[in-house]
């Protein structure tokens, strides 16, 4: 899916000069697109998180072209980070929204207008988001809502916080609460295969041992172990071992020159 998001970014892009580009959330899959940018006069890539930096240097190779490219680690709600930043002709906030709420708890209306002060006068957003995975669904969906359930509630008796998505409809809104033209939106229904769902299960494994007592550790990696057997189930049931639910959407923004 990551390459059809990048590559719907270009397709709205056209012929329009990238200049400085920004990847405000930054993550392995799009470093390896700002690397194949011939067009990208420099860039600068923002994770909050130490161990992300470690794993895109590790998994892209990515070479820092010296006094062009940064990969920063740094987080959106920190006044003095953002002070160091300037201003880019073309912003990307790559699943950005969704991860704030772990970083910077009850932040995210502010994240729009934080990527808007670093946006130059005609320069463009682009926005890639995931529509949130619903509480039930119908039919074999309903085993994708458990897994979303599962995941968030071991990160949460982990002591962590999860994720938390918002809609397209809520990200336009703050768009042009900030004098943005929202100019395009493109949806991408997600199809869940088995190795996407046990990955998210992956997830809440590895938040096990940081449960504070032994019976709810135990208690948990039963309930695990069955919905992983369930998911394995219903997939084989399934006529492209998928499936279908909520959707991964583009949004494109510019920013008049007035």
């Amino acid at each position: 899916m990551p390459d059809v998001l990048f590559e719907t970014v270009e397709r709205y892009h056209e012929d329009k000069p990238w200049g400085k580009v920004l990847d405000a959330g930054t993550g392995v899959s799009s470093v390896k697109w700002l690397m194949k940018l011939d067009t990208c006069s420099a860039w600068t890539a923002i994770t909050a998180d130490e161990q992300m930096k470690a794993n895109i240097v590790a998994d892209t190779g990515v070479q820092l072209r010296e006094g062009t490219d940064e990969l920063l680690v740094g987080n959106w709600m920190d006044d003095a980070f953002t002070a160091s930043l300037g201003q880019y002709d073309t912003i990307v906030a790559d699943y950005l929204i969704g991860a704030v709420d772990g970083f910077s708890p009850y932040t995210q209306d502010q994240i729009i207008h934080k990527l808007r002060e670093h946006l130059a006068p005609g320069g463009r957003l682009y926005i890639i988001g995931m529509y949130p995975i619903p509480d039930h669904a119908q039919g074999d969906a309903e085993i994708v809502t458990e897994v979303r359930r599962v995941r968030d509630a071991c990160i949460l008796l982990a002591g962590h916080r999860p994720y938390r998505e918002y809609p397209s409809e809520w990200v336009i809104r703050h768009l042009e609460k900030e004098g943005m033209r929202v100019f395009k939106n493109k949806v991408f229904t997600i199809l869940h295969s088995e190795e996407s769902v046990v990955r998210q299960l992956r997830v809440a494994r590895s938040k096990l041992e940081l449960m504070p007592q032994a019976s709810m550790r135990m208690a948990m990696d039963t309930y695990l172990t069955d919905i992983e057997e369930r998911v394995a189930e219903i997939m084989s049931q399934q006529p492209k071992r998928t499936v279908p639910l909520s959707h991964d959407y583009v949004l494109a923004a510019e920013l008049p020159l007035e």
